[in-house]
């Protein structure tokens, strides 16, 4: 396996976490008081760009080291631009649950997350209004406030990349199946609405540790079946990390979800550019994902999975392309340790070039 230089500068990984949402209003006026009257000026003195500048303004929800630095920048106390924040209970902001169609919002579940080309979501528990059988669905709400009709209409197309996609492979047991979308009654929000997977995220279980051998097999092949059927109807899931799997409690099922980056290789038009990837470093993520002009195809998939096995297997996910990384593979049994090193290498060519080899 190809070592990286050390002596190249690595960019800073920043992680997609639980984010807090900025008092627009109360930025523009610090701003404005302290004599940055330009976008420009405004964006430099916090140290940052325009495009996030403008996000901050409309109310947009930041990580809270973001928070910290601007407030620094800027002498004040960091709950001066962002006042806290407290996950929502079963009433949601103190009045009525949010209704959507059919369902009823009756338990938040994250705060906001913000993806790799900017949207921003937060997920909640849902049960049907109507029927009296316990019916209970998975809900994803993006946050559209602020943004003019046009900008709205603009992003159409990445709102619906996720229900478009469970929608073109139907039912799979290892493929969430969306119930609905639509925007709620205000049309400030846009609801997606997926089947109800009982459980917890991958990403919550690997919190705890190295996953037992026995049931990394049966999670590791149904994360693979996912993925093949994926690319079967043409589309590369390019962002898959431990956040996006569902076990479902009881039989540690997979269900993979949470295709809003998705790229369908037929002629359709992207949901994210190349600049979009440099704000955001995931670790799982193939390099090739983030170059200016990427080719991809199911082998960028597979460099995650193999990501993914790494760090179940030792509890923790080795640096790319490292010492760690070659250890942690060598450690493997003999009969995976050729095929997860082969999964991780950096070289595309030198990957499993299907889901269907690595499942062998």
């Amino acid at each position: 396996m190809t070592k990286r230089d050390p002596s190249t500068k690595r960019k800073r990984r920043i992680s997609t976490k639980e984010l807090i949402p900025i008092d627009g209003e109360k930025l523009r006026v610090l701003l404005w008081d302290g004599g940055y009257g330009s976008y420009a000026a405004q964006a430099a003195a916090l140290g940052t760009n325009e495009k996030r500048l403008r996000l901050a303004l409309r109310g947009g929800c930041f990580q809270q080291a973001t928070i910290v630095r601007w407030s620094k920048n800027l002498g004040v106390a960091p709950k001066e631009i962002a006042p806290e924040w407290a996950i929502l209970g079963r009433n949601g902001n103190g009045g009525e649950p949010p209704v959507v169609g059919d369902w009823l919002a009756t338990e938040q579940l994250t705060r906001w997350i913000e993806t790799t080309n900017g949207l921003q979501y937060r997920i909640f528990e849902m049960s049907h209004r109507y029927m009296n059988d316990d019916r209970r669905a998975r809900g994803k709400v993006y946050d559209m406030g602020g943004l003019s009709d046009s900008d709205r209409a603009s992003l159409v197309h990445y709102l619906e990349r996720h229900p478009q996609i469970c929608q073109q492979i139907g039912i799979h047991l290892n493929i969430a199946q969306n119930l609905t979308a639509l925007p709620d009654a205000n049309g400030r929000d846009w609801w997606v609405i997926d089947r109800w997977v009982p459980g917890r995220t991958l990403k919550e279980i690997l919190a705890a540790g190295p996953m037992p051998a026995a049931v990394l097999v049966g999670v590791m092949r149904g994360i693979a079946e996912g993925l093949r059927a994926l690319h079967e109807h043409g589309v590369i899931r390019r962002e898959l990390s431990p956040r996006s799997v569902l076990l479902e409690e009881g039989t540690n099922h997979p269900v993979l979800t949470d295709f809003e980056l998705a790229k369908l290789l037929a002629d359709a038009p992207t949901v994210a550019h190349a600049a979009d990837w440099e704000h955001v470093d995931d670790p799982y993520r193939a390099p090739e994902v983030s170059a200016k002009s990427p080719v991809l195809g199911p082998a960028s998939d597979v460099y995650s999975w193999g990501r993914i096995f790494l760090h179940a297997t030792t509890g923790h996910l080795p640096q790319v392309d490292s010492d760690d990384e070659a250890k942690a593979v060598d450690q493997l049994p003999k009969s995976l340790r050729v095929l997860i090193g082969a999964c991780v290498a950096i070289d595309t060519a030198k990957r499993p070039q299907s889901m269907n080899e690595v499942l062998q």
